[in-house]
């Protein structure tokens, strides 16, 4: 019996090791993609947020924890947004708020503009 309880925790061991390693790895951001988000979230914080004193304050506390180098050591997609999403929230207090990466947005735009079209991106650019 001992046997037998040993060999199916083994077997179950090994039928998830395969899921527990074959986990990718969160995509990296670099330091230039930072600037570039920041840049873009700081811009439509300041232009279209509901509340505008709101939206100014959010702006410049997220570019002084830029300055401040607080997104430097963020070195995967889903640390950094989780990070952008707490200091939005720790300013507004608006717990609808947030920043997510989005592979399927991304990989929508990238294949609209390889077919010339700039529509999904003049929208984002425009809202």
């Amino acid at each position: 019996m001992k046997n037998l309880i040993k060999h199916i925790l083994l077997l179950v061991a090994v039928a998830f090791s395969g899921i527990l390693t074959g986990q990718e790895e969160p995509p990296k951001i670099d330091a230039a993609e930072k600037k570039q988000v920041i840049d873009t979230l700081v811009f439509k914080m300041e232009t279209l947020y509901v509340f505008p004193d709101k939206g100014k304050e959010m702006a410049g506390f997220v570019r002084q924890q830029w300055k401040n180098g607080v997104y430097d050591d963020l070195e995967n997609v889903f640390d950094f947004s989780a990070k952008l999403t707490e200091d939005l929230v720790s300013v507004s207090h608006d717990l609808h708020i947030g920043v997510r990466y989005s592979p399927e947005t991304i990989a929508r735009i990238r294949q609209q503009r390889e077919n010339g079209d700039d529509s999904f991106s003049e929208y984002i650019e425009e809202t």
